[in-house]
């Protein structure tokens, strides 16, 4: 009987003091902050569905393919999300399809922009961050394998062109809206 008072009055106290400790975090804890829906002209523009045609040289060897590219507000419009595949011979010359899914971020200012890539090439995710502005987005950071990378994307005519190194490799891409 001895056993069971002790353990409720401790089980009593552990509770007592997980409240008291729930309630003193409340007082210095952050609340979370909605963020704000994304204004951006130039991420504005991408909404939509893309065909796409690249060049790529990878390891000194040029080869070409083609894809498609669907840009969507997400994430309670605080993002703009990619979805994109694209065909064409791999770094070895037999056929390969790549696909892959980028969500996008906009700085409050409006003045840096957050990219995460995560594609079927690459077991983890690549955060891009840089420049945004109107007409065009500079970004950079290293792929998971450690290689520096640069994407540039700006406004052509009606479509966008496309350029990502990563290391010595180079891709080149135009897009052009489906109609």
């Amino acid at each position: 009987m001895r056993k069971t008072h002790t353990l409720l009055a401790t089980t009593g106290l552990g509770v007592l003091v997980a409240i008291a400790g729930f309630a003193g975090a409340d007082e210095t804890r952050t609340k979370p902050v909605p963020q704000k829906r994304i204004e951006s002209a130039f991420l504005g523009g991408l909404v939509g569905s893309w065909t796409t045609t690249s060049t790529s040289t990878h390891d000194g060897k040029t080869s070409k393919g083609t894809g498609k590219a669907t840009f969507a507000k997400g994430i309670g419009e605080t993002a703009v999300l990619e979805t994109y595949e694209m065909s064409g011979p791999g770094p070895d010359g037999t056929p390969m399809n790549f696909h892959g899914h980028a969500v996008i971020k906009v700085s409050d200012d409006g003045k840096t922009a957050n990219l995460w890539w995560f594609c079927n090439m690459s077991p983890d995710v690549m955060k891009l961050t840089g420049t945004i502005t109107d007409s065009a987005m500079d970004l950079s950071g290293d792929s998971p394998m450690g290689e520096k990378v640069t994407l540039s994307m700006k406004k052509s005519g009606d479509g966008f062109d496309f350029k990502l190194t990563e290391g010595k490799n180079v891709m080149t891409e135009t897009y052009a809206k489906v109609r």
